[in-house]
């Protein structure tokens, strides 16, 4: 009874990070065509001044409209391919433990992780050198790039003992 309480609270915190990466974006649009605002300013403190403090000369506005603009991008994709996460997550509530598409789905948000973490590293990389000529940012984020590495990494690892679940439920099914 613990595991599932655990499962359903897992799955909350999975539904609530989607709609903030689908939310996210609306933010940066709305920072980029409005600027100056209050939703401008919440925007810049939470998703750009974690990666660019402030400094004694200004960002450049046109470097920190294509960053954002970027992050709404890698939001977004990551939103998107976290998806299979809720449907891992619901359907091992529902006593599917080993279903045939668990390690891809298991897969396929280890791939996504990884990906999103190599392109905002990319993205900070870029912005941090060429528009907003802050270089030295690019090492902020460094922590935050290896252990979602590592976290992709681990679910890779974890897809596969779920490949071999599946095959071993399969030689179970025929046995019986």
């Amino acid at each position: 009874m613990i595991f599932k309480s655990n499962l359903h609270f897992l799955r909350i915190i999975i539904f609530l990070i989607i709609v903030v990466l689908f939310l996210a974006p609306f933010l940066h649009i709305v920072t980029i065509f409005v600027p100056g605002e209050y939703i401008s300013e919440i925007t810049k403190s939470l998703f750009f001044k974690s990666y660019f403090p402030d400094r004694s000369f200004p960002y450049p506005e046109d470097g920190i409209q294509i960053y954002l603009a970027g992050n709404s991008v890698l939001f977004g994709y990551l939103a998107y391919k976290l998806i299979n996460a809720f449907k891992v997550v619901h359907r091992t509530i529902q006593n599917k433990i080993f279903y045939t598409s668990l390690a891809s789905d298991i897969e396929k948000v280890a791939n996504a992780i990884i990906t999103y973490a190599q392109l905002k590293f990319l993205l900070i990389l870029i912005c941090g050198v060429f528009f907003l000529i802050a270089p030295v940012n690019v090492i902020s984020y460094l922590t935050t790039f290896f252990i979602l590495y590592i976290l992709g990494k681990i679910l890779i690892f974890v897809s596969e003992l779920a490949k071999r679940g599946e095959i071993l439920k399969e030689d179970i099914d025929l046995t019986i």
